[in-house]
C-alpha cells in the first residue's frame, strides 16, 4: 500500500501499490495526481530481508527438499549481490557455500564451480574469509580436471 497525500488539499492517501508510477484522482478534490513509484529496497526477496530466509533454507534442505532450496538460495545470491552493489559492501558467504554444497549432492560439478567462481568474483564483506570457499573451489576445479583426464584417457 503507497500511502501519500494529495499535493492540492493535502489528503492522505492509500493507494495500491499496482498503481504506483500512474496518474489518478484525489478521492476529496478530485485533481489530479501522479501516485509515486515504488522505491524496492536492495536485499529483499519475498518483501524481506535475504537473511531472514536463512532458516527457511535449512528447513528446506533438512526435509531434502533441495531443488527448493536451490531455487531460494539462487534468488538470495540475486539479493545478496544487488544489495552489495549499492552499499559498496561485501557478500555474505553462506548463501554461496549452500549452494555449492547443494550441487555437490546432486554431483552437478559444473554448478557447483559456476556458483563458487561467482562468488570469486565479489566484493567480500569486512570480516568474512573466503578461504574455505576458495578452498571449495580448487578441490571442485581438482575433480573436473580429473574426469576430462579419465575422458581422454579411455
Amino acid at each position: 500500500m503507497i500511502q501519500m497525500n494529495c499535493p492540492q488539499c493535502g489528503k492522505e492517501l492509500h493507494i495500491d501499490e499496482k498503481y504506483a508510477g500512474q496518474m489518478g484522482q484525489c478521492n476529496k478534490c478530485h485533481r489530479r495526481i501522479t501516485v509515486p513509484r515504488i522505491q524496492k529496497k536492495p536485499g529483499l526477496v519475498d518483501g524481506v530481508h535475504y537473511a531472514q530466509h536463512v532458516d527457511r533454507v535449512k528447513q528446506l534442505k533438512k526435509q531434502g527438499e533441495l531443488q527448493s532450496a536451490e531455487l531460494l538460495l539462487l534468488r538470495l545470491v540475486d539479493a545478496v549481490e544487488e544489495e552489495s552493489r549499492k552499499s559498496g559492501h561485501g557478500v555474505a558467504p553462506w548463501y554461496y557455500e549452500q549452494l555449492a554444497i547443494i550441487y555437490r549432492k546432486n554431483t552437478d560439478l559444473l554448478s557447483e564451480i559456476e556458483i563458487l567462481e561467482r562468488y570469486k568474483g565479489q566484493q567480500k564483506a569486512p570480516g568474512v574469509g573466503p578461504a574455505k570457499l576458495e578452498e571449495r573451489l580448487n578441490k571442485a576445479l581438482q575433480r573436473a580436471a580429473a574426469r576430462a583426464a579419465t575422458r581422454q584417457i579411455t
